[in-house]
């Protein structure tokens, strides 16, 4: 639809606030795809999860976001080449000031077991180290 020329809205996450939107624009851009031209109008969401709540509610006629959120859904949906956008990483951290900070360590822990990475994997994220 987009490269046809019709009139739709496109939802995707703020690209000044969510990594998630800064992929949707590399995308966007490597398609040649401009706001405003041939009739596409962007909406933003503040991250992913607001830009999919449009596509849900019919405030958007297509969405730019992560495969775990669309797997999920009833829509339709297309992955698109991973090579259109870099990656996004993700990592966590524990503030060495962190009070009680055997909590967070503990669930970095978890994290690191190789039943949490295959539940990582199956919602559609790679994992370091594979």
């Amino acid at each position: 639809a987009l490269s046809k020329g019709k009139a739709v809205t496109l939802a995707m996450a703020n690209e000044r606030l969510a990594p998630f939107g800064v992929a949707a624009m590399d995308v966007l851009k490597q398609a040649g795809v401009r706001e405003g031209a041939s009739g596409i109008t962007l909406v933003r969401g503040e991250n992913a999860a607001h830009a999919w709540h449009f596509l849900k509610s019919g405030a958007a006629d297509y969405a730019l976001g992560p495969w775990s959120m669309a797997k999920k859904d009833v829509f339709p949906f297309r992955l698109l080449d991973s090579s259109r956008h870099d990656s996004i990483a993700q990592v966590g951290v524990v503030l060495d000031s962190s009070p009680e900070d055997h909590f967070p360590r503990r669930f970095l822990e978890f994290l690191k077991r190789e039943s949490s990475r295959r539940i990582i994997k199956t919602a559609g994220y790679d994992v370091e180290g594979g």
